[in-house]
């Protein structure tokens, strides 16, 4: 497995119209939340949609938070875990998130996500948790929206889940260096 692409894809002018700096490499989660509680305050029915945090996937991206707050990983092992660690920065992480959840800011869990790609290009969703293999729809879609993507949060330093989905390309693509490169 390599790393994921898992990031959020953004709405430029929903950002642009609340006066938050769109996300950069090295955003944090405090940025990523903040945004996500304006966003809302400016009409939008959730500012972040991110199953990956409140569906079964949860514990794993959560663990991002820890990871990059120096906790531990949530499983020990990529491959063949054999025990699971909820620390003091994970529960920190899913303080941070509940508390996103009952404000509003955050869609909760259960929230349909079934299509989450046409409401996002359509505006309706300003911040939407996903990845790379929504590239190739906004590609041949075209949203009616500026959109934007940024690196999973970090609150001090990068970290990155691992999962076996993503875009692949044939042996025989030409320059595949850049393909990857427009898909990262």
């Amino acid at each position: 497995m390599r790393p994921s692409s898992s990031g959020l894809w953004y709405d430029i002018d929903a950002f642009e119209a609340a006066g938050i700096a769109v996300p950069t490499s090295g955003w944090t989660w405090d940025q990523m939340f903040d945004a996500a509680a304006k966003l809302h305050a400016k009409g939008a029915k959730y500012g972040l949609v991110a199953d990956a945090m409140t569906s079964m996937d949860g514990p794993f991206t959560l663990s991002t938070y820890s990871m990059s707050d120096g906790g531990a990983p949530f499983a020990d092992s990529v491959h063949q875990p054999t025990k699971t660690t909820i620390d003091g920065t994970c529960t920190e992480g899913v303080r941070r998130l509940v508390s996103g959840i009952k404000s509003g800011a955050v869609a909760p869990p259960g929230y349909d996500i079934s299509n989450q790609q046409a409401p996002f290009a359509a505006g309706e969703i300003p911040m939407l948790w996903s990845g790379q293999w929504l590239a190739a729809g906004f590609l041949t879609d075209k949203p009616e929206i500026k959109y934007g993507f940024a690196p999973i949060p970090q609150v001090n330093s990068p970290a990155t889940l691992y999962d076996a989905v993503g875009i692949c390309t044939p042996s025989y693509t030409q320059n595949a260096d850049a393909t990857f490169k427009a898909l990262t």
